[in-house]
């Protein structure tokens, strides 16, 4: 695998899980490591502070892409589980981030929840919070 797949492996699983592509500082630290630079290299090569690809940018990239892949990557370990994506279909959203959820049946949705309740109405609408019906209302009071 070359840094053109990785990276497109890497804009797929995060648009498919996460719903977003990657930013150009992203896939400035994801070329970066690719190349096995540190961050000092890289912040040295892209013209971004050091502080900011370590302390900031860095950190989030590698948790959005551990989130993304399923597993935990760092700037030491990404390759393999990017690699491992090659043999497996790109499933959009289809595990629960939190292995220990159960994925949803075509029965449940996240909108199979019973509705809630109607809002009260007034002839123009739906009644205001301070109307006086509900500014009216006794408040509770702690002792």
């Amino acid at each position: 695998m070359d840094f053109e797949q990785a990276l497109e492996i890497a804009n797929a699983v995060l648009s498919a899980r996460l719903g977003r592509q990657l930013s150009d500082v992203e896939t400035t630290i994801l070329r970066g490591s690719w190349h096995n630079q540190t961050y000092e290299q890289i912040a040295d090569e892209s013209g971004y502070s050091i502080s900011y690809l370590t302390r900031d940018v860095g950190p989030k990239f590698w948790k959005h892409l551990s989130q993304a892949l399923g597993e935990t990557v760092s700037k030491t370990n990404f390759r393999i589980a990017l690699e491992r994506q090659t043999s497996q279909p790109i499933q959009k959203a289809a595990e629960p981030h939190n292995k220990r959820a159960k994925p949803l049946t075509e029965k449940q949705s996240p909108s199979s929840h019973p509705p809630l309740p109607p809002l009260p109405l007034t002839a123009t609408g739906v009644k205001p919070l301070m109307s006086p019906s509900f500014a009216d209302a006794p408040k509770n009071s702690t002792p």
